[in-house]
């Protein structure tokens, strides 16, 4: 159940970890026919014994597929980090991830903030909403299954942005609540849960920004641009060869001739 790296992990290690759907190896979901033309690691399921019902135990199910430690459905993931130099309130974080860990972005959380920001605790998986952290990481993951392989590399661009800031955001952090504790414990509090609240709020709102840009750049198959709008990018040539598109269109038959049969 354990192992012992070979080097000590950073939070962004145990991240990337969490992304994991076997990039690079035999089980990669973003390889083969099930991944669409554009390699989308979703693999859904449903409806595949003789019939129909997945309630029922005595029903042998007809295949499956891998598994992987970042699947679609995951409601959230998170990275306790506890740096034991530190006093509990300020050296213990919570690093949480709304959705699917290869398309979210983690929003750390000081265990001594007094409250959790808003969009943090409003959810309800039936009604979209903009106010809700999940539903702006959700967003992002369903919209990148149209043009996964185009589109997880703005993912992880901006993961990158977002979560690097984060991590320099807390040293400055740190140092400001470690100096507040020694004197005002309970006003070092206040200050995790204003600078908590305040980064919440920021992932948020640059998250759903995000999630328009992405919108507006992969729009009907095209890869859209400022100053290249409508690029024409296709399908992959491998695709292609799997369907009819070499022949042209199919299935036209010409009218036969007046008086004669078909």
């Amino acid at each position: 159940m354990f192992i012992k790296p070979d080097t000590k992990l950073a939070v962004r290690d145990v991240m990337s970890l969490y992304r994991d759907y076997y990039q690079g190896t035999e089980f990669d979901l973003s390889k083969g026919t099930a991944a669409d033309p554009f390699g989308c690691p979703y693999r859904y399921s449903g409806g595949m014994d003789p019939k129909g019902d997945t309630s029922d135990p005595s029903i042998k199910r007809q295949g499956a597929w891998e598994r992987s430690i970042s699947i679609f459905r995951c409601g959230y993931s998170y990275v306790c980090q506890a740096r034991g130099w530190l006093p509990d309130p300020i050296g213990g974080i919570v690093w949480f991830g709304p959705d699917q860990p290869m398309s979210t972005c983690y929003v750390p959380f000081y265990v001594g903030a007094l409250r959790v920001a808003a969009p943090f605790i409003t959810c309800d998986t039936t009604k979209f909403n903009q106010k809700s952290a999940w539903w702006a990481c959700y967003f992002v993951a369903n919209w990148a299954a149209v043009k996964y392989e185009y589109m997880i590399k703005d993912v992880i661009q901006k993961q990158d942005e977002m979560e690097q800031g984060e991590i320099q955001g807390i040293k400055a952090m740190d140092e400001q609540a470690l100096a507040l504790y020694a004197k005002h414990p309970a006003k070092a509090r206040e200050l995790l849960f204003a600078f908590c609240e305040n980064q919440a709020d920021r992932v948020v709102k640059d998250w759903w920004n995000f999630a328009w840009i992405m919108v507006a750049r992969y729009a009907d198959g095209f890869v859209n641009a400022p100053g290249k709008m409508a690029q024409e990018v296709g399908y992959p040539k491998a695709w292609y060869e799997t369907t009819t598109w070499p022949q042209g269109p199919t299935g036209y038959q010409k009218p036969a001739p007046t008086g004669a049969t078909q």
